[in-house]
């Protein structure tokens, strides 16, 4: 797993996006009101609510993205966007469930640079998650960016601009490594 989020459901994606809107320089008062809003407006999506349930809990959402600072437009947009199946989907979704019911090998790489999902809030869950399987693990690459690339600052804008992804130093030796070991066919004996 390369970078791969990890969290419970609906959590994770609140985190992510708490994290995103804080990077984009908004106040905290301003975060918490849309993510408080984001949770309840998803989840009637989820359980498919009536339309008269939804309208006040978008309308939250798009008051919360206002008082943030985004013009009406954006906010009615911000909103829309989490209203896409595929938007909703990401917010349903539990990885950490996911991962410890796993009991095959677990090769996790995190980069110390990634601005897109971040090692400090992923990396930890992602053990926590993988605890009970004696063969997983989670290692850290640092200065990496989310791609795997030597990373000056870690920002997503310069991916095109330092070569192919898993081009930094010890990734794909790493991952070749532990494929090996745990793919290598082992000898046969002959009596």
């Amino acid at each position: 797993m390369l970078a791969g989020p990890v969290g419970p459901r609906g959590q994770l994606f609140l985190s992510e996006m708490r994290a995103r809107l804080s990077a984009n320089g908004m106040n905290e008062a301003a975060i918490e009101r849309i993510t408080a809003a984001t949770g309840p407006l998803m989840e009637a999506h989820l359980h498919r609510a009536p339309a008269q349930e939804i309208a006040p809990l978008r309308e939250a959402v798009v008051r919360g993205f206002a008082a943030g600072g985004f013009t009406d437009a954006q906010a009615e947009g911000a909103a829309a966007t989490l209203e896409l199946p595929h938007v909703l989907s990401m917010y349903d979704v539990g990885p950490d469930q996911a991962l410890a019911r796993i009991r095959a090998p677990v090769l996790v790489l995190y980069a110390g640079m990634d601005r897109d999902v971040a090692t400090p809030r992923n990396l930890p869950a992602a053990r926590a998650a993988l605890r009970d399987n004696p063969d997983a693990n989670v290692i850290e690459m640092p200065g990496l960016n989310h791609v795997f690339q030597r990373a000056p600052t870690g920002n997503t804008e310069d991916y095109t601009s330092l070569g192919l992804p898993f081009s930094g130093p010890g990734v794909v030796e790493l991952v070749a490594t532990w494929l090996e070991a745990r793919l290598h066919a082992p000898a046969r004996v002959t009596p």
